[in-house]
């Protein structure tokens, strides 16, 4: 896999998104789009750290102090790619083309991290 050099991705920052905290998971509206987003615990974590000053490797490492374990650099890329492909970051050019199987498969199955989740549904007008 090739990626764009050592990227330090930044979530989107906007006055149109409504955060809401919730057990296990992160609720993003984007009043622009009119569009819900729900972000697993991994997900989460990822956006809420990309903050444009950390690398990926850096976002890996915090993440594996935080739970207290390692987590793969590749788990990292793949929650990026998921979120850039839902438009929750800046960086247009971040897409490290992993799929879910070829992350399970390089990583193995006993995975001690969520794998990274998006759900996305176009919110109903009121």
């Amino acid at each position: 896999m090739t990626y764009a050099g050592e990227d330090k991705p930044r979530h989107i920052e906007t006055g149109d998104l409504i955060l809401e905290e919730l057990p296990g998971e992160l609720m993003i509206y984007d009043r622009k789009r009119n569009k819900a987003y729900c972000l697993n615990q991994t997900t989460a974590f990822v956006w809420k750290h990309a903050d444009g000053k950390r690398t990926v490797a850096e976002l890996a490492e915090l993440m594996g102090q935080v739970i207290g374990r390692p987590v793969h650099v590749q788990l990292i890329w793949y929650a990026l790619d998921v979120l850039a492909k839902d438009g929750l970051l800046e960086m247009s050019t971040l897409s490290a083309g992993m799929t879910r199987r070829a992350l399970l498969k390089k990583m193995g199955m006993g995975v001690a991290v969520p794998v990274p989740v998006v759900t996305a549904d176009r919110a109903e007008s009121v």
